[in-house]
């Protein structure tokens, strides 16, 4: 059904539909904004309102969001302190003077294909470049971490030096502080679907909110390795790099949605536990670097912190159990073809990875795993050179797997009952569960 509005009401498309047009990206969602018009207007149109505080309303059709042109004034701390003004009067250009950035602060005419641009977010689209429209960009703190998830999406874009500068001011006032952990959750979870999300997290670090928001990660730096595993240097920027590794692996296998933010999230917080290794195993005596990690992969190390993580962030159970797996299990997946099948029985039935997915869950765990071994560079006979492009150990760990999925303990259960007319103990059927497994997986070698 075709909308026609009064001769009073202009239509625009609005915000990053028009960017992203001018980049000839597909656009998903289309955001329309108008003038002139009134809720009641609209309301009388078929059009459905949602929200209280925001004049934002559904097309009775296409279910499109169509916006009141409108203007925001700040009444208090944090992103929900504003006033809403939204009469007819108000133009499209005060609308658009409410925007983050210059180029998502353009509107094109959808009746005469007119582009409204009044803060010059085409020139800066042209020399990629990231730049807040006013300083009202400063009232609201979600912004600073918006910005930093459009260097992600946009990695060959540069941040304004005035824009980083507010940024970092909002940063020291404390504006960050008001911001709820479930909104930080929706900007990190859009962040693992951008393009390169290592720049999110750099971003936050040159602005001084990595210690705030993900503290975690800011206790990786400066944390030393070893210099012939780890050339690249500390554990931050092997984290970062691990992290690209896996968005590598995500794409290669057209990983999506919630299952692609597990692979990543785990492949990022993979090493947590190096970061309160003991100080005499980093550095020696004379303040020569070491950088020794023994046990860095330790449950009763690394549960610790990730709850940390947890406790203040509502990561999906999935995502969380990743984490767990891949901070606590990846020493051993990288010598998974150097376990005895005894040792590799136990390793499988301690995990129970059966009632975690099974081998999709594998997969991703084998992943976030080959991710560790890849984002790194090594010093070979005195030359730093990049690891080879190869993980057998994903192949061997699902084999494995197959073998361990093809044992019936059923079979030898009966038998049991047959020779001593009386069920087995739950201890008896582990045992024998674990042997059978123990040879089923002498097939690998």
């Amino acid at each position: 059904m075709d909308i026609t509005f009064p001769n009073s009401v202009r239509c625009y498309l609005v915000g990053g539909a028009v960017r992203d047009q001018m980049m000839n990206i597909q656009c998903k969602d289309k955001d329309y904004m108008l003038t002139g018009a009134t809720p009641e207007m609209l309301t009388d149109l078929g059009f459905q309102q949602v929200g209280k505080d925001f004049p934002v309303f559904l097309h009775p059709d296409s279910k499109q969001e169509y916006a009141l042109a409108r203007t925001e004034k700040k009444s208090g701390r944090g992103y929900t302190g504003f006033v809403t003004d939204f009469h007819p009067d108000v133009t499209v250009e005060e609308d658009l003077a409410r925007r983050d950035l210059t180029i998502n602060a353009m509107a094109k005419d959808e009746t005469s294909g007119q582009i409204i641009d009044p803060f010059h977010g085409q020139k800066d689209l042209q020399q990629q470049v990231l730049r807040h429209v006013s300083e009202a960009f400063g009232e609201d703190p979600l912004r600073v971490i918006r910005v930093a998830r459009f260097a992600a999406r946009f990695p060959g874009f540069s941040i304004a030096a005035e824009t980083l500068e507010l940024m970092k001011f909002m940063v020291d006032s404390g504006e960050l502080q008001a911001l709820k952990p479930e909104r930080v959750w929706i900007e990190l979870e859009k962040t693992f679907l951008e393009n390169k999300p290592s720049r999110f997290f750099e971003v936050l670090d040159e602005i001084a909110a990595l210690d705030l928001l993900f503290p975690e990660l800011e206790a990786m730096k400066n944390i030393p390795q070893r210099a012939d595993y780890h050339a690249e240097g500390d554990v931050w920027v092997h984290s970062l790099m691990v992290l690209e590794k896996a968005v590598e692996q995500a794409n290669a296998n057209d990983i999506q949605g919630q299952i692609r933010i597990a692979l990543l999230a785990a492949s990022l917080w993979h090493d947590v536990g190096k970061t309160v290794t003991p100080q005499h195993l980093l550095y020696d005596k004379q303040g020569n670097m070491l950088g020794r990690h023994p046990g860095h992969d330790n449950a009763n190390i690394v549960i610790p912190l990730l709850e940390q993580l947890f406790s203040r962030l509502p990561f999906p159970k999935m995502v969380m159990q990743l984490i767990r797996d891949t901070a606590t299990l990846h020493i051993r997946l990288h010598r998974i073809t150097d376990m005895k099948p005894s040792s590799m029985a136990r390793f499988f039935d301690e995990n129970s990875f059966h009632n975690k997915g099974g081998e999709d869950y594998l997969q991703l765990l084998a992943m976030a795993c080959k991710a560790d071994l890849l984002g790194r560079l090594l010093t070979i006979e005195g030359k730093i050179c990049e690891p080879k492009d190869d993980y057998p150990q994903f192949e061997w760990l699902l084999r494995a797997y197959k073998l361990i999925r093809e044992v019936k303990i059923g079979e030898w259960i009966t038998d049991y009952k047959n020779r001593h007319e009386s069920s087995p103990s739950t201890q008896q059927i582990r045992e024998a569960k674990r042997k059978l497994e123990t040879e089923a997986l002498k097939g690998l070698y």
